[in-house]
């Protein structure tokens, strides 16, 4: 009876449990339509009047805001008297230079104003901001409360900065006038780039909490898993794709020390804002190439080696740009190279899955560490072009892929352990054969090779009638070499009755003097 295959039952449950939690990851931001059922939204207002805040509710300020281009309104007069009737643009968004036919242009400055209805009896309120480019100070019913960086009507009174902050306000007759000065004149768009979203102090802090707790596992977990790919790999130095993996690791830990709650920001506050820029930058596109330079040492048959020529030029290429250039001029290729990055990780994922179709060794979580890949692209992806927030979804994809690769490498290396062990066994099993046969052959030829050496000698000492010289020389060497066959054949019968443990040697030292004669 064949016995049970309990690896083959924790690797089917292993990948069962994967499987369940990027499902359930993706039904989160289908369950959580809370904020849509209470809200309702018009152009420079939102009314929240009947949302039940409490300490785990958090509501998005999407929609159309107010938008003042080319002014830095004053958050203490009254607006309908001091400004232009205002344009409209919606957020999170940017201005771009698609947005110039209205008037607004790469780089400039603008307030943005949205006036939110509030519920009664609740002392106080909270704004989390994440992401407005590229520096912005929020003002509430005209209060001066928070910001990033210094906003400016040029780029010398400027100062760069875009890190996530909280702030906590009061309703004035429970309604709160929202106002942002915003300026841009580094990057290639302006703008507040993901939600704002209200809640109460306790629930903003909660949603600081998580997320700081999400950055901290990823950024740790990435980092901890990359050491041991990084051993691993050094340990098989013909082993690129461990290498390759850890590499990946390392980047994207960096990535996501760059983005979501900025702890590179937090952990070394003297960065500059240009050398920020510059690892977020990078980072975003490295990541990519490794995945793709980590595919090919996998697969080299089934991904194109012109492609991978391809990825590692434009991926050197942009580095280089960021690194000899500003932000100004890298900004306005990024979002061109990390489309094309976009598709390089499409084209990884399709040799992967192309593989798990082969039924490739470890099929079973490469095919799992695809769709966490797709998973985890999708919301980087959302995250930078959408401004979704980057934990819109629970971050289970990104692990769940390194798990994945790191499981399909252990079936890799268990496959090719379990070749060498089977070929070493074959080569034992030729080897015992070959022994067996020399033994044989030399048993063999023993008892003739003694039969040829006794009639040499009889012939040779002149049993047989006198010989010739020349007679005599022939039967010394046909003397000669039996005896030669029969030491050789000799020590072979001892070497196999060593190996076999029948004739024990016992080493000691051995003196030459009165052993070799005159021998020099």
């Amino acid at each position: 009876m064949k016995p049970f295959d309990y690896s083959l039952l924790a690797k089917r449950t292993l990948a069962l449990l994967c499987i369940c939690l990027l499902a359930a990851s993706a039904l989160v931001p289908l369950l959580d339509n809370s904020a849509s059922e209470c809200t309702s939204r018009n152009p420079g207002y939102i009314d929240l009047s009947t949302c039940t805040f409490d300490d785990s509710a958090v509501f998005p300020l999407d929609g159309e805001w107010e938008f003042y281009w080319q002014q830095l309104l004053d958050p203490q007069e009254n607006l309908s008297r001091t400004a232009e009737a205002p344009a409209y643009l919606t957020v999170p968004g940017t201005w771009t230079p698609r947005t110039e036919a209205s008037g607004f242009s790469r780089y400039g400055y603008a307030t943005y104003r949205l006036l939110v209805q509030l519920p009664p009896d609740i002392p106080a309120f909270a704004l989390k901001v994440t992401s407005i480019r590229f520096a912005s100070l929020v003002f509430v019913n005209g209060n001066l409360l928070e910001g990033s960086g210094i906003p400016g009507i040029s780029r010398q009174n400027t100062e760069p900065r875009n890190n996530p902050y909280s702030l906590t306000f009061s309703a004035k007759n429970n309604k709160a006038e929202i106002l942002i000065h915003v300026s841009n004149f580094t990057y290639t768009n302006g703008g507040i780039a993901e939600s704002i979203r209200i809640g109460t102090p306790a629930a903003i802090g909660a949603m600081d909490q998580r997320n700081s707790t999400y950055d901290i596992f990823l950024v740790a977990g990435f980092a901890f898993i990359g050491l041991y790919f990084f051993g691993q790999g050094l340990q098989r130095k013909e082993d690129n794709s461990s290498l390759q993996l850890a590499m990946y690791c390392f980047t994207i830990a960096l990535y996501m020390m760059t983005h979501s709650e900025k702890l590179l920001f937090e952990y070394f506050p003297s960065i500059s804002y240009e050398g920020f820029s510059k690892l977020q930058a990078m980072s975003s596109v490295i990541g990519f190439y490794f995945v793709s330079s980590y595919t090919y040492s996998l697969f080299p048959s089934l991904y194109s080696r012109l492609f991978r020529w391809i990825t590692l030029i434009y991926s050197l290429g942009f580095c280089l740009i960021v690194l000899t250039s500003t932000i100004t001029v890298y900004s306005r290729v990024a979002s061109i190279l990390l489309i094309f990055s976009l598709i390089s990780a499409c084209y990884t994922f399709y040799v992967m899955a192309k593989a798990a179709w082969r039924r490739e060794t470890g099929s079973y979580y490469l095919l799992i560490g695809v769709v966490a890949a797709i998973m985890f692209t999708s919301s980087l992806s959302a995250n930078l072009f959408l401004g979704t927030g980057l934990y819109a979804i629970p971050p289970v994809s990104g692990p769940i892929f390194v798990l994945a690769e790191g499981l399909f490498l252990s079936a890799r290396h268990a496959h090719a352990y379990q070749t060498i062990k089977q070929l070493s066994l074959q080569l034992e099993r030729k080897d015992r054969d070959k022994d067996e046969f020399l033994l044989k052959t030399s048993t063999q030829l023993r008892t003739p090779l003694n039969a040829i050496i006794n009639i040499s000698l009889s012939m040779y000492e002149g049993a047989g009638g006198p010989l010739t010289p020349s007679q005599r020389e022939d039967m010394r060497l046909i003397l000669g070499t039996g005896r030669r066959l029969a030491f050789l054949v000799r020590d072979i019968l001892d070497y196999e009755q060593i190996k076999r443990q029948r004739i024990t040697l016992h080493w000691g030292a051995v003196g030459y003097s009165g052993r070799c004669g005159n021998c020099n």
